[in-house]
Parts: structure tokens; sequence; C-alpha cells
């Protein structure tokens, strides 16, 4: 929650900065409120499926281009 949380001040504060939530949490309502005010520069994954430094990289990418992601688990 606290990530999401800092995740929704920071849109509300500096709107241009993307954020990438890494979870333990598989849940999907932990996405969907990470989502809530708008998924752009925004993306949801979970601790143990990010298995390499590309994915991470991918993800950051997709985020710094104003794109979005989330885990489909």
């Amino acid at each position: 929650g606290e990530g999401i949380r800092v995740a929704h001040r920071l849109r509300e504060t500096h709107a241009d900065v993307g954020v990438v939530v890494l979870s333990q949490f598989a849940e999907p309502h932990h996405g969907a409120a990470l989502m809530a005010n708008g998924a752009e520069g925004r993306a949801y994954l979970l601790k143990d499926r990010v298995h390499d430094s590309r994915e991470l990289r991918t993800a950051i990418e997709i985020v710094a281009r104003g794109g979005s992601l989330i885990d489909p688990r």
C-alpha cells in the first residue's frame, strides 16, 4: 500500500514522474489501485516474477514513455 500511496502523491505533485511498483502481492485490487488515477506512467510488477534486469529495464522504459504495464498474474 505504501508504494501506491506514494505513486498517487507523485501524480498530484510531479505528474511527469513515472512509477514502477514492485510488489509481493498478486491481488488485482493492488494493481487497480495504482492505476485508479490514470495508468499513464505506471507499472505494477510482482517481485517474484521479475527475473532479470532486462525485464525491469523494459518496464522502466515503458513507463518513461508514458506507457503502463501490469503483471498479468
